[in-house]
């Protein structure tokens, strides 16, 4: 069993200078890996080693990489991938096994607009994207899971089970992000359960609705609008692990039961408090609430 923590609440809104000071915050928070979005990628693409010298020094793994395929159209797919597979060769090169497949989100295009009679399609074409992609993932020594995210055509759950039941299960595992099927209104224990045997690498994340207004603010503005990828966090609050409305424990016991030894990653979006501050109070769940431990704390498992 291998812990993970994300790289954004360090480097969101391109507070690129926190860079140094979350990899001190890993080597002291005791996560066996960091994930990353494109940051790394675009920053050290070019100096591979370095980056890679860098992990060393602070005991860290690159978990995993995530990236994302625009389905929008022909030019918005065409550009997207070749950029999926600049980073997943980036992230073989730094000595990760976990390719980590999304889809851009209503902020890239209206998802709304897909008729009916064309979601198949597009379905189809994801399925096939996806195996494609795990295939030539798995060429690389890597493996690769897709994600899910709400603000996709996948808020549409029964359109996800059409996706996986296209898709090898060799090739294209399934990273539940648990937060981000609680918004899309997701029961995250019965997906864990369905697709446990099916989960290598996952995403423990939690969410609260609290506060959450809905109602109009003044004349042409109403809340949650929904209207971008965290607008104010427009459909609810990102917060620590435990603290919100995710099922976690019982996430946990599906997984246990057909004995997943993968990564457990959570990549947190958000917070109100200092970086650090809050991965602790993620891992302090993981390992005493759940009783999860990496591989560099295996000793404390109970």
């Amino acid at each position: 069993m291998k812990l993970g923590f994300g790289a954004n609440i360090w480097l969101r809104d391109n507070h690129l200078q926190d860079f140094n000071r979350m990899l001190d915050d890993f080597a002291l928070l005791g996560f066996d890996g960091i994930e990353f979005y494109y940051f790394a990628w675009e920053n050290y693409k070019n100096r591979v080693d370095t980056f890679s010298r860098l992990l060393d020094i602070h005991g860290i793994e690159l978990s995993g990489y995530y990236a994302k395929v625009g389905f929008g159209s022909k030019e918005e797919f065409d550009r997207t991938l070749a950029d999926v597979k600049d980073t997943w060769r980036f992230a073989r090169d730094v000595g990760s096994k976990n390719a980590i497949l999304d889809e851009w989100v209503r902020d890239r295009y209206d998802l709304l607009a897909i008729p009916e009679e064309a979601k198949p399609d597009r379905i189809k074409w994801m399925a096939d994207t996806a195996n494609e992609l795990g295939e030539w993932v798995k060429s690389m020594g890597m493996q690769m899971s897709f994600h899910n995210h709400w603000g996709s055509i996948f808020d549409e759950e029964k359109l996800f089970h059409d996706f996986m039941a296209q898709t090898d299960p060799n090739l294209v595992h399934f990273c539940i992000d648990t937060a981000q099927a609680k918004l899309c209104g997701w029961d995250e224990v019965e997906n864990c359960k369905r697709y446990a045997k099916r989960m290598s690498y996952v995403h423990f994340k939690d969410v609260n609705f609290i506060g959450r207004k809905n109602e109009t603010l003044w004349e042409g503005h109403n809340v949650p609008d929904n209207g971008g990828g965290y607008t104010v966090d427009s459909r609810g609050r990102m917060i620590e692990l435990g603290r919100g409305e995710v099922r976690l424990k019982e996430c946990w016991e599906a997984m246990k039961a057909v004995g997943f030894d993968g990564w457990i990653v959570d990549d947190h979006d958000h917070t109100g408090y200092a970086a650090y501050d809050s991965a602790k109070a993620c891992k302090d769940y993981l390992n005493y609430a759940l009783n999860i431990w990496g591989e560099k704390e295996k000793d404390k498992r109970k």
